[in-house]
Parts: C-alpha cells; sequence; structure tokens
C-alpha cells in the first residue's frame, strides 16, 4: 500500500493545545451507557423473578 512509504503516523505529533488535548481525553469515552444498561438489567431481572414467583403460586 502506498500509505507505507509515506508513514504518515511517523510525523505525527497529536493534540499540542490545551483545547486540542481536551478533545483528544475524550475519544474513548462512549457516553457512559454501560451503568445505564446494567441496572435495567438488574431490573428487568428482578421483574422476571417476580412473574416467576407468581406463575409458581398459581401453579405448584
Amino acid at each position: 500500500m502506498l500509505i507505507h512509504t509515506w508513514k504518515p503516523w511517523q510525523q505525527a505529533t497529536g493534540p499540542r493545545t490545551p483545547e486540542g488535548k481536551a478533545i483528544a481525553s475524550r475519544n474513548a469515552y462512549k457516553g457512559g451507557h454501560w451503568l445505564t444498561l446494567r441496572e435495567l438489567s438488574r431490573c428487568v431481572n428482578a421483574e422476571l423473578r417476580l412473574a416467576r414467583d407468581l406463575v409458581d403460586g398459581i401453579h405448584p
């Protein structure tokens, strides 16, 4: 590939300004949905347990 002869990663210096560094520090941030989804999963599982307990009470 042509990019392997050019090797732009060798000239890359990364962000230099405080603003650029602040923007780059957020690159991996995905929005924090993991904690929300975990809590939602716990609520759904609790509801399923209650539903199973109700069914088990009706049909011993």
